[in-house]
């Protein structure tokens, strides 16, 4: 497969939103009666390559979709964004992500996210993808598996390629990867659950602590 220089892998979920706007979010064992319903596409992984085909990348999406209608859709919109989707694997009896989420009307919502197939790509599968891309940029999100990031991560340390790393949505789970990253991304719960903190009181020496764990 014949890639572009300058190509930029991006690892992560690919999911189908399915939201409901109600006036209040029911109790246990409630029904109540929602004002609105849409679909949407999701996955931090897909969406971050849609950004990156739309402000003009070579965006490569390594993934996983199952074999059912949520999964071919997200596939056929994310080609017409221009995301390249040769390395997003369609597994066979397995079902695509998808997030239900409810959104009250002051704006609070509730999610309930079912990974799906996203959790089944293999190690291998990752390793052939980042040889025929051959990036020089690579966006991840800590949605795949951990064996598969870490594979991801050290073919791109071999390469010299730029790693940028979004820690959500388990950054206790990331605490083994992210002395190969480039570029760290964290919000400030996430930044003090990497430093065992209640919370950040001061930004710049949260910034330095987490600097001494290995990323940069």
């Amino acid at each position: 497969m014949a890639v572009a220089q300058g190509s930029i892998l991006v690892a992560g979920a690919i999911n189908t939103d399915l939201v409901a706007t109600v006036t209040r979010a029911p109790a246990a064992g409630e029904t109540v009666t929602g004002t609105g319903f849409s679909i949407h596409g999701g996955g931090k992984g897909a969406n971050q390559a849609v950004a990156v085909a739309r402000s003009g990348g070579d965006a490569h999406l390594v993934g996983a979709i199952g074999d059912d209608v949520f999964g071919h859709a997200r596939l056929i919109g994310l080609i017409k964004d221009g995301v390249h989707t040769a390395s997003v694997m369609e597994r066979t009896g397995q079902l695509s992500g998808v997030a239900l989420i409810l959104v009250e009307d002051g704006g609070e919502n509730r999610i309930a996210y079912v990974p799906g197939a996203t959790l089944t790509v293999p190690p291998a599968h990752m390793k052939t993808a980042f040889s025929e891309i051959q990036p020089s940029i690579v966006l991840a999100t800590n949605e795949l598996p951990q064996s598969v990031l870490r594979v991801l991560f050290t073919a791109a340390r071999n390469a010299d390629a730029t790693v940028v790393f979004n820690v959500t949505p388990d950054p206790e789970m990331a605490r083994d990867l992210i002395n190969d990253v480039s570029i760290l991304i964290v919000n400030s719960g996430e930044a003090a659950v990497l430093l065992d903190m209640e919370d950040i009181v001061d930004t710049e020496d949260a910034v330095a602590s987490l600097l001494k764990l290995g990323p940069g």
